[in-house]
């Protein structure tokens, strides 16, 4: 079982990589087939169709998703600071998968209702700590700036992005202004 694990996985990645570097066209059955190192049997052994394998990438998204959230949940700085500090492009997993999902959300309403539910979950834990619901969009509006931004900063021949114009903390002092009480 974990070798098919590991397999899909594979995949996976192949899916998303194809989908970040190509885009969505070049994502056919036989690119991620030769991209994961396996034949089109193989690939259509363990994903059934390029439906299945952007299934599979939504869930994975979900996955990652919910760790991403558990982890700001359980920050002792708190949901704010912690979404602050981490609003920067770390070419991590759940980075790739986000990536690769906006490239689909161009084509698939599905990919787009994945990226909308981690975007209103997020709202919901930021509402939840801030009790104003303008201060959380507000904060996430900050956060997506703040993606963007080192995004554009990453050289084209690099995956690691150069520094933000403003550092995070910097950021963070402000946002931190924006709030009436903190009681973290």
């Amino acid at each position: 079982m974990a070798a098919e694990s590991t397999t899909r996985e594979r995949i996976l990645d192949a899916f998303e990589s194809l989908l970040i570097t190509q885009g969505e066209r070049a994502t056919t059955i036989e690119a991620c087939a030769a991209q994961a190192g396996i034949s089109k049997g193989g690939l259509l052994y363990h994903f059934g169709s390029r439906d299945a394998l952007i299934l599979g990438l939504i869930a994975r998204a979900d996955v990652l998703s919910a760790e991403y959230l558990a982890e700001m949940t359980a920050s002792p700085d708190g949901v704010v600071d912690s979404l602050i500090r981490t609003s920067l492009f770390s070419d991590d997993r759940f980075d790739h998968a986000t990536i690769a999902l906006n490239r689909l959300a161009q084509e698939d309403h599905r990919a787009i209702a994945c990226l909308q539910r981690f975007r209103r979950d997020t709202i919901a834990l930021l509402e939840k700590e801030l009790g104003d619901p303008v201060l959380a969009e507000t904060v996430m509006l900050i956060s997506d700036g703040m993606y963007y931004d080192s995004v554009l900063r990453t050289p084209e021949d690099s995956t690691v992005p150069t520094p933000n114009a403003v550092p995070a903390e910097a950021i963070l002092a402000v946002v931190h202004r924006l709030i009436p009480t903190r009681t973290t």
